[in-house]
C-alpha cells in the first residue's frame, strides 16, 4: 500500500492569513509539523511509499523532509495548481497510484494512537472512507484505474480507533493544540525528551531557579527563560524562544524565534513573529513596541548614522593596529604562521565571501601575543570600510552543510568582525551559540555593540590560552 497526501489550497487559506509565509504542512502542532504526523501514521501502518502534493514548487518542505530516509520511507513530491480538482491530481499521479492506496485528502489532523497499528479501516477489501468536515481518509484497495473512482459513492466507515478533524480556522488550530497537550499527548511521538509526565523538553534549555513550570508543557530547542517567570499549564514554546523576566504564560503557543518581553501576561494567545493572535476572537495585533518582538531583521540593518560611527571607529582601530600588526605578523611569519582564506556566508540567502585566516603551526610567545591583542582581525577592518562586513554583528558562519543549518536557526544574519558569542569565546560549535546570537539580535544597540567590542578584547587578553585556542578551532597546551 502507498499513501498520497493532498490538501486543496482553499482548505488552508486561514494559515496564510495568520501565519504568512508558512507552508500549511509545515505549521506546527505541539512543536511538530503537521506533515510529520502524517508520516508517523504511515510508518505505524507499514506504508513505505508516500507522496505529498504540494502547491509550492521547490519549497523548504522538500529541503526539510528530504526523501524520507529519516523515517525509513520513500518520500516523493508532486506539484498541483490551486484550481486542480482531486480527480485531476490523481490523474497526474496515476503511475504512483498503481496499487492499494491510502489517500489523505484535506487539511486535517488524524487522531490515531502510536500504541495501536491494527486498524479495521485498513483491513477492508472495498473502498471506504472516514470523513470529518470537508476532509476524508480514503482506503482504496486493489486499484485498477484511479481515474474511474466515484468518491461520492464510497461508503463511510466508522472506526472507533481512528478519527479525522478538519482544521478550518485559527480557533480550531488553537483548540486542537490545547486538547492534544492536555489529554492526548501520549498518543503521538512528540519532539524532545520526556522524563516526567506532561513535560517534553528540547535541547539546550536555559532557565533560572526562580522559573516555575506547571505541566503540561512542550519546550523546543535553545529556549531561554529568565528569572521569576511562570510557564504553564498548557504552554508550547517553539525553538529559539526567549522569555524575559517576571512574565507569565498560560494556555498559549509561542512560535519559533520569538521574544517575549518582561512583566507580561500571555493568556490564551498565539505569538508569531510580530503578531499577537487571539485565536478565540481571531483578532490579530501587530506589535510595534519592543516589549514583544520576534521578526528582528530590521534590528540588524545599520542605519547611515551607525555606519558613519562604525567607519570612524574602524579607521581609528586601523591607525592603532598597523605598526603592531606589521611587526608581529613578520615575526610570526618567520616562525611559521601563514595567511590563508576561509569562506563564510555573507547573508541568509547563501551569498559567500572570503575572509583572511591565519594558519598556525605550533605556539610561542609572539603568536599568543598576536591573537591576544586581536591583531588577527586587522585585515578585516578594510572590509568594513568597503562595506563588505559589519564591524559588530553576528558570528560569521562557515560555508558548508552545518553552516546552512545554523543560518536556518537564526531569524536574521549580518556577519561582523566582533560578535557577541566571540566576546565569551563561544564559536559556532559551542552549545550556547544559538542562544547567544538570539540574545544579541533581540537586544542590539550601539552601546551594546561597544560593550561587545570591549568584552571581546578582555576575553582575548585575560582568558586562559586553551579557551582561546578552542575558540579559534585549535588545540594547544595550557598557559
Amino acid at each position: 500500500m502507498k499513501c498520497l497526501i493532498y490538501s486543496p489550497l482553499s482548505h488552508s487559506e486561514w494559515v496564510q492569513e495568520f501565519f504568512p509565509g508558512i507552508n500549511p504542512y509545515f505549521l506546527k502542532y505541539l512543536n511538530k509539523p503537521l506533515l510529520e504526523y502524517y508520516i508517523d501514521f504511515c510508518v505505524l501502518l507499514g506504508i513505505s511509499d508516500v507522496r505529498v502534493i504540494n502547491h509550492e514548487a521547490g519549497s523548504d518542505l522538500e529541503e526539510y523532509f528530504g526523501n524520507g530516509t529519516q523515517w525509513g520511507i520513500n518520500l516523493s513530491y508532486s506539484f498541483a495548481k490551486p484550481e486542480d480538482s482531486l480527480q485531476q491530481v490523481l490523474s497526474k499521479n496515476r503511475k504512483f497510484c498503481d496499487d492499494g492506496l491510502l489517500l489523505i485528502y484535506g487539511y486535517q489532523f488524524i487522531r490515531y494512537d502510536i500504541n495501536e497499528s491494527n486498524y479495521q479501516f485498513l483491513s477492508e477489501t472495498k473502498a471506504v472512507s472516514i470523513s470529518g468536515g470537508n476532509c476524508f481518509l480514503y482506503n482504496l484497495p486493489q486499484l485498477e484505474d484511479i481515474r474511474e473512482i466515484e468518491f461520492e459513492k464510497i461508503a463511510d466507515y466508522q472506526d472507533s480507533e481512528l478519527e479525522i478533524e478538519y482544521i478550518y480556522s485559527i480557533r480550531k488550530y488553537y483548540e486542537l493544540n490545547m486538547e492534544l497537550i492536555s489529554h492526548f499527548r501520549e498518543k503521538y511521538v512528540l519532539p524532545g525528551y520526556n522524563n516526567e509526565d506532561g513535560a517534553y523538553l528540547g535541547k539546550n534549555i536555559i532557565d533560572k531557579k526562580s522559573t516555575k513550570y506547571t505541566k503540561p508543557i512542550v519546550l523546543g530547542n535553545n529556549v531561554q527563560i529568565q528569572m521569576n517567570t511562570l510557564i504553564g499549564p498548557n504552554v508550547v514554546l517553539g525553538n529559539n524562544v526567549i522569555i524575559d523576566h517576571s512574565t507569565q504564560i498560560v494556555d498559549s503557543i509561542i512560535y519559533d524565534r520569538s521574544y517575549i518581553g518582561s512583566e507580561l501576561e500571555i493568556d490564551k494567545k498565539i505569538v508569531y513573529k510580530k503578531r499577537l493572535i487571539d485565536p478565540i476572537s481571531e483578532e490579530v495585533m501587530q506589535i510595534v513596541d519592543s516589549f514583544l518582538v520576534s521578526d528582528i531583521q530590521n534590528n540588524l540593518v545599520e542605519n547611515s548614522v551607525l555606519r558613519v560611527l562604525y567607519g570612524f571607529f574602524t579607521f581609528f582601530l586601523i591607525l592603532m593596529s598597523t605598526v603592531p600588526y606589521i611587526f608581529f605578523f613578520l615575526v610570526c611569519y618567520v616562525l611559521g604562521m601563514r595567511l590563508g582564506t576561509q569562506r563564510y556566508f555573507m547573508d541568509k540567502n547563501g551569498k559567500v565571501g572570503t575572509f583572511p585566516a591565519f594558519k598556525l603551526q605550533g605556539y610561542n610567545f609572539f603568536k599568543r601575543f598576536f591573537f591576544r591583542f586581536s591583531l588577527d582581525l586587522y585585515p578585516m577592518y578594510f572590509k568594513v570600510l568597503k562595506g563588505k562586513i559589519s564591524l559588530v554583528g553576528n558570528h560569521p558562519v562557515t560555508q558548508g552543510a552545518e553552516g546552512v543549518k545554523l543560518l536556518m536557526e537564526l531569524p536574521a544574519y549580518l556577519p561582523g568582525i566582533y560578535n557577541y558569542p566571540g566576546s565569551m569565546l563561544h564559536n559556532t560549535s559551542h552549545e550556547n551559540f544559538i542562544n547567544d546570537e538570539l540574545e544579541y539580535i533581540h537586544t542590539r544597540s550601539f552601546l551594546f555593540d561597544m560593550r561587545v567590542v570591549l568584552e571581546y578584547w578582555i576575553s582575548r587578553l585575560f582568558s586562559e590560552w586553551r579557551s582561546i585556542s578552542i575558540y579559534l578551532g585549535e588545540e594547544c597546551e595550557q598557559d
